[in-house]
């Protein structure tokens, strides 16, 4: 069990390393860049997800699929409808958006908000987590 909860540590640092990567993009100085950024997000969320499946004990595919997550999540008790739509909106940034052909620039304002999102995902698992624990 001590395995368990050592993974769920790192599925959550690694998140928490995503946010703050995130963040760091969207600094003023010297411009943003918010493609990336908002790559770092989805990346956060899909980490987030993972830790409590993880804390769960259950299995998931290798994906970046945020709905499938959530819907792994939701049959496991955690309630994410609050959050379910705008994460919805992160999954285009998960690896597509990474390679030439396929990126898009999505405007900052839209990823600060993106970063709101994940913050509040983030803090609502670690407290789930933290109280099945």
């Amino acid at each position: 069990m001590a395995h368990l909860e050592e993974e769920v540590i790192e599925w959550l640092e690694k998140a928490q390393e995503d946010l703050t990567a995130a963040r760091r993009l969207l600094e003023p100085t010297p411009s943003p860049i918010p493609a990336p950024a908002a790559f770092h997000c989805q990346q956060c969320a899909e980490k987030t997800l993972k830790a409590f499946l993880v804390s769960k004990g259950i299995r998931f595919r290798k994906v970046h699929n945020l709905t499938y997550l959530m819907d792994l999540c939701e049959e496991e008790g955690l309630t994410v409808d609050e959050f379910r739509e705008d994460v919805n909106r992160l999954s285009p940034f998960a690896v597509d958006e990474r390679y030439p052909g396929a990126r898009r620039e999505p405007p900052s304002e839209l990823v600060e908000e993106f970063v709101e999102i994940v913050e509040g995902l983030l803090s609502t698992i670690k407290r789930e987590i933290d109280a099945n624990s």
